[in-house]
């Protein structure tokens, strides 16, 4: 209701929470000790949520006005992501910080902070980079270690490639997994080296780095006859005879005879050279001479070549936009390449964000509202004023679960909304409290009709009277008035609602200025303070302003807090909350009109003044812009950009967190 945002206005410096300083290194440390007392067993799921968003709180504190986190203090405490430009992470986190529970991760990541401001716009130099600071959870099996998958899908792709039969959708299914969790790693580099992965040189120059793994191969053997000749040379002689030379010689030669010796009685030879001439030649000495006889000598071996006949390995690309895995085989190994074909598979995300609401649900009930209402909000300012939101988070962690379920079911196996959740409901009241808590599923029309496990919610809360001005006289004394620094820094980046301050500014001559005055009659409280909006100090409650206010409005405590307890109870506490599927149309029926009327008129006639009057027309003629500013971004465009995610796929969901 419009009427509706004029009360937020006015009521401003009542319910605006700021933050304690605290610093990010006293922050953590904090969150480590709640997870400490988890992991013991001294708090509960739903507790730790709380005191988590309590701690994100106070961490702004640590900005000094600042509204945002500088590079050089995020570089102290976060880890910086490499890949951070992945296709899954839509917002762009650089940073990162993780904490382990013995149940499920909680990880911070920093965004990149722009602001949208005068300063921002009329500096001639490129400002520091800065950032903002959101945590996401996570089940602990969501954020099992690549590196492990990826071992146990090599171990069973190696302990099939040599069996006849083995189990293709199996395989099928693990690598669709695995390449699906590669996309949304921001260390691609890093993972794949600490692998065993290695880098493809470069053919040419560019952005991207190409690696590759080899899973197997076979070999074979090419066998051939190979004739190898090798040159050899011999001396060898050429010779010619020369001929004969002849001459006439005497030759002699011995004639010899038998002579009877009739003296001895015996015979003996007697021998005589006789002598004649004869025609003698002799063979003149051959002329020769040396030559080199060279020739190629051959002969025949067998030659062998070992080669790759098979192989199957593992290509990763490393892009500054996109990661990717796939598997490259061939030869006898080529059957495998169609494990490529696997299409998406969301229920390992599904299974995850099962585990995760396990986690939450055992202990999600009224004991743990009585123990957040009676025990963490009582007696200490600081946790009012930086955990008074820490129910309404535990319970949006669990609808956020559901939603992202929601969006996975279409790339799931049976499609079906999955087991394990175990029904929450309870009813928590006092005087100043009305809380209900219920599931149930509820048939979807935009899914056929499938039912869809649902938690429902109505919430309302505000501090006790007196409990009130003293927290009012708390945030007095510590100057504490106003939106906290988060507040301030989502404004700051939020192009929409920068253009409504300008706007709103402009309507006023450069700046809404406002006196608040609240006053308990009959006693010695008193408030004064100066409601400033204009894009320099954006939205600041101070003590005084340099210029006069454009309005001024005084109220009388008690009828200020009887009226927005009246105003919380009747619209906050009656409405409705869930999942962006549950879109219930407030009541802005006569019966509501005139009951907010009613309760205006009784207020105004009661306690409240605003000077001058004619200001007040100019007033709600801007009740639009003051709603809007108070409130946010409204619920419609939250369920219109909710509607527009059905259609993308699970992985886009799951990397777009809330």
């Amino acid at each position: 209701m419009k009427m509706k945002g004029v009360i937020i206005f006015l009521f401003v410096f009542l319910v605006s929470f700021s933050f304690v300083s605290a610093s990010l290194e006293k922050s953590f440390s904090e969150i480590d000790s709640y997870i400490t007392q988890y992991d013991s067993g001294e708090i509960t799921a739903p507790q730790l949520i709380v005191y988590i968003d309590y701690s994100q709180n106070k961490m702004y504190g640590s900005l000094s006005g600042e509204r945002q986190i500088s590079e050089l203090e995020v570089k102290k405490f976060f880890e910086k992501v490499n890949n951070s430009n992945n296709k899954g992470n839509f917002k762009r986190f650089e940073y990162q910080k993780i904490f382990q529970t013995k149940d499920f991760q909680i990880i911070f990541y920093a965004y990149p902070f722009v602001r949208h401001d005068r300063e921002y716009y009329e500096s001639k130099e490129d400002l520091e980079n800065s950032y903002y600071i959101d945590y996401q959870l996570y089940s602990s099996s969501s954020v099992n270690s690549f590196s492990s998958e990826f071992e146990n899908f090599v171990t069973d792709l190696k302990g099939d490639l040599n069996k006849k039969d083995f189990n293709y959708d199996k395989l099928k299914s693990e690598f669709s997994k695995l390449r699906n969790n590669f996309q949304k790693e921001s260390n691609c580099e890093e993972i794949l080296k600490d692998l065993g992965f290695i880098e493809y040189e470069k053919k040419y120059p560019s952005d991207k780095k190409n690696f590759y793994y080899n899973v197997s191969e076979t070999k074979d053997k090419k066998c051939w006859k190979n004739t190898q000749c090798q040159p050899k040379c011999e001396t060898k002689k050429d010779c010619s005879n020369s001929g004969s030379k002849c001459s006439q010689k005497e030759v002699c030669s011995p004639v010899c005879s038998d002579v009877f010796n009739a003296s001895s009685n015996s015979t003996n030879q007697v021998c005589k050279d006789e002598c004649k001439i004869e025609e003698v030649c002799e063979e003149l000495p051959q002329d020769c001479r040396e030559y080199q006889n060279c020739y190629d000598e051959c002969k025949d071996e067998e030659k062998c070549e070992e080669f790759i006949s098979s192989e199957i390995k593992l290509e990763a690309n490393c892009d500054k936009d996109f990661s990717n895995l796939n598997l490259n085989s061939w030869g006898d190994f080529e059957k495998y390449q169609g494990l490529n074909e696997g299409g998406w598979d969301c229920q390992p995300q599904i299974d995850s964000l099962v585990g995760m609401r396990k986690a939450l649900q055992k202990d999600f009930n009224e004991d743990f509202a009585k123990w957040y209402f009676e025990d963490f909000l009582i007696g200490d300012y600081d946790k009012i004023l930086n955990g008074a939101g820490g129910f309404r988070e535990a319970l949006w962690r669990l609808i956020r679960i559901e939603e992202e379920i929601s969006n996975n079911l279409q790339c799931s196996k049976t499609g079906e909304w999955p087991e394990g959740f175990e029904k929450i409901e309870f009813n928590y009241k006092n005087n100043n409290t009305n809380v209900e808590v219920w599931e149930k599923s509820i048939p979807i029309s935009f899914d056929q009709n499938k039912k869809y496990y649902t938690t429902l919610f109505k919430y309302s809360w505000m501090p006790d009277k007196e409990i009130a001005k003293d927290l009012i006289n708390y945030m007095v004394l510590n100057n504490s008035f106003g939106p906290n620094e988060k507040e301030i820094s989502k404004i700051q980046s939020d192009e929409g609602q920068m253009e409504i301050i300008n706007s709103l500014s402009e309507r006023y001559g450069g700046s809404f200025d406002v006196q608040l005055s609240l006053k308990e009659s009959g006693g010695d409280f008193e408030v004064k303070k100066y409601l400033q909006i204009n894009p320099d100090v954006i939205l600041r409650i101070s003590d005084f302003i340099n210029e006069s206010s454009d309005i001024s409005i005084d109220m009388d405590y008690d009828v200020a807090y009887n009226f927005v307890s009246y105003m919380i109870n009747k619209f906050d506490g009656e409405k409705i909350e869930g999942p962006f599927w549950v879109q219930i149309e407030e009541d802005s029926g006569p019966a509501n009109l005139f009951s907010a009327l009613g309760a205006i008129s009784k207020a105004w006639k009661e306690g409240v003044t605003i000077k001058p009057r004619y200001a007040l027309i100019k007033l709600l003629f801007n009740v639009k812009d003051i709603s809007q500013l108070m409130s946010g971004p409204s619920k419609s465009s939250s369920i219109d950009s909710q509607n527009k995610q059905i259609k993308i796929s699970g992985k886009a969901v799951l990397d777009n967190k809330w």
